[in-house]
């Protein structure tokens, strides 16, 4: 093994599939360089780094001893117990390991940071001795994060927050906290769940929280990713019963919609808004019943908050779903789609003009 200096750059090739996941994590995941348009790839890493590698470490530990364990209980020839742990961590621990500059690798670089240099420093003393390269451990550690689901991948990221956010949900004790999208404003939410959604996508943070307009406690929902330095607050409150039952709801039905009123809503489906509904997957609502129709169509019923049943039924083509009630609901998607009618009348010079232009080349 060689040395390592901490200041270099740490340069290393991964799969195809393991740039491309993250890259789509670190943007996914809102990590962005200052300027908030660039994905900032190299804090990414350090945060992946910082909060997998005890976990890493851990599982390469268990799955090594328990191959030790296996290969000494029933072979005791040098070359067959060789071969067999070769196989098992070709094949099971670390599968699709590429070669540097191998086929379909790309390069990557990692600037250690002050958060990562203690990490980088205990990685490179581990190896010393054999014939690994951190490059190498690197590589293998960044495939094996790409190998959980998102929700697991998210919560790396973000260990510190969630560490924190689940002790403070265990006792409930108010906490605050800023957001990404709203630096300004300091939150102060009593925490009841941290929650992934039914996709097993994004994580969410369930509580309760003041709404001043209301003037009343209201059940609220805040992406993991969006939350800045959390931290227990001096003020106190308790979590109400029926706050808490719309907490549970929204785990239940879509932790990224909050809700705060339970009301039936009411939509009608023709044959291709239900090839539609089992083709849209994403935010997909859960129903709680549904009747046939005389001419075919079907009547579909939901207790779902009504932001996630309008912004999901969105998504559909004209004709294929029709809320009928509430009326609140029906209206907002009328006004919606009369708007966006508006809208494209108003700007359709381009289209007129495209017509004259082709109007006079025929001429010619």
């Amino acid at each position: 093994m060689r040395s390592l200096n901490n200041t270099e750059k740490i340069k290393f090739y991964v799969p195809e599939s393991t740039d491309r996941i993250i890259r789509s994590d670190a943007e996914q995941f809102e990590i962005y360089k200052p300027n908030g348009e660039q994905v900032n790839l190299n804090r990414f890493l350090s945060l992946l780094i910082v909060g997998y590698y005890a976990e890493y470490k851990q599982e390469i530990n268990e799955a090594t001893e328990t191959i030790r364990e296996l290969i000494g209980t029933h072979l005791h020839i040098n070359k067959q117990r060789e071969e067999l742990t070769r196989k098992l961590v070709e094949h099971v621990i670390f599968p699709e390991t590429h070669k540097r500059k191998g086929i379909r690798s790309i390069p990557m670089s990692l600037k250690p940071t002050y958060d990562t240099d203690r990490i980088i420093t205990e990685i490179s003393q581990s190896i010393v001795g054999t014939d690994d390269y951190i490059s190498q451990y690197l590589r293998r550690m960044l495939m094996s994060y790409c190998s959980k689901p998102v929700y697991e991948r998210e919560r790396i990221i973000f260990r510190d927050n969630v560490e924190f956010l689940e002790e403070a949900c265990g006792t409930q004790r108010e906490i605050s906290f800023t957001t990404t999208i709203n630096p300004q404003i300091v939150r102060h939410v009593i925490p009841y769940k941290l929650v992934y959604g039914t996709e097993e996508r994004f994580n969410y943070l369930l509580g309760q929280e003041y709404n001043a307009h209301l003037k009343k406690n209201v059940a609220i929902s805040f992406r993991l990713c969006r939350i800045n330095r959390p931290a227990f607050s001096l003020s106190s409150g308790v979590l109400e019963d029926s706050v808490r039952k719309y907490l549970d709801l929204t785990g239940k039905n879509g932790p990224q919609y909050a809700m705060n009123e339970e009301i039936e809503t009411c939509v009608r489906l023709s044959e291709k808004g239900e090839q539609s509904f089992r083709m849209i997957y994403f935010g997909r609502p859960i129903v709680s019943r549904k009747e046939k129709e005389k001419d075919g169509s079907m009547l579909y019923y939901f207790y779902s908050s009504t932001d996630q049943l309008f912004r999901y039924f969105l998504r559909f083509n004209p004709g294929e779903a029709e809320i009928l009630y509430p009326e609140k609901l029906r209206i907002k998607l009328r006004k919606f789609y009369e708007s966006a009618l508006s809208l494209y009348k108003k700007h359709n010079r381009n289209s007129t003009a495209d017509s004259k232009t082709e109007g006079n080349m025929k001429v010619k």
